[in-house]
């Protein structure tokens, strides 16, 4: 393909993608794997299986300095 695209119009849509990116890249992943996946498996899978979930939030564990020194040198409180 980038043997028959002249530079001028690679360099276009180089500059177009720096002001409007096409989209997300991880959503650009998700339709990938859902294809090759449908394409290959005898159920279907839907998009929602490789989107990854933000909503979800993780709770943090806060170690303070004093504990994780301790189980860093095998010390026992």
């Amino acid at each position: 393909m980038l043997d028959e695209m002249p530079t001028e119009l690679l360099d276009e849509w180089m500059a177009f993608y720096r002001l409007e990116p096409f989209g997300e890249e991880w959503l650009q992943t998700s339709y990938l794997c859902s294809i090759v996946l449908n394409l290959a498996a005898k159920d279907s899978v839907e998009l929602d299986h490789f989107v990854p979930d933000f909503t979800e939030k993780k709770k943090k564990t806060v170690i303070n300095d004093e504990s994780q020194m301790a189980a860093m040198y095998g010390v026992k409180k």
